[in-house]
């Protein structure tokens, strides 16, 4: 899911944009697209016509964290991981990374991961 994640975002761009105020003139500007959750044939005709496809620039963390509260529960984790691994596994793997047991993964837990190899 976050594979897919990561390539929708990067096509989604016919919503808003980010307002961004110009250092040196104080006047905004349009800034980074806003997506608004559904790619139009259009957005992927632009897309496929791209000779260079831009990616999402979120990290991991941030594209697992559907919910965008900042911290992973074990839905969420188990987007990280192949559908092939058994549910059971993933989320012994979540439990032993829960260093404070919260049921919650921070991004500071959530760092150990390269350690596990996901």
């Amino acid at each position: 899911m976050v594979e897919v994640r990561k390539r929708f975002l990067a096509i989604d761009v016919s919503g808003d944009f980010d307002v961004v105020i110009d250092p040196e003139t104080q006047i905004e500007t349009q800034g980074d697209p806003i997506p608004v959750g559904f790619v139009t044939q259009e957005e992927i005709k632009a897309y496929r016509a791209l000779e260079t496809k831009p990616k999402s620039t979120l990290t991991k963390f941030e594209l697992a964290d559907f919910d965008g509260d900042g911290v992973l529960d074990p839905i969420e984790f188990r987007h990280l991981v192949s559908p092939k691994v058994p549910i059971k596994n993933t989320d012994r793997q979540f439990k032993r990374l829960d260093l404070d047991k919260s049921l919650l993964l921070t991004k500071s837990e959530f760092r150990k991961i390269k350690a596990l190899d996901l």
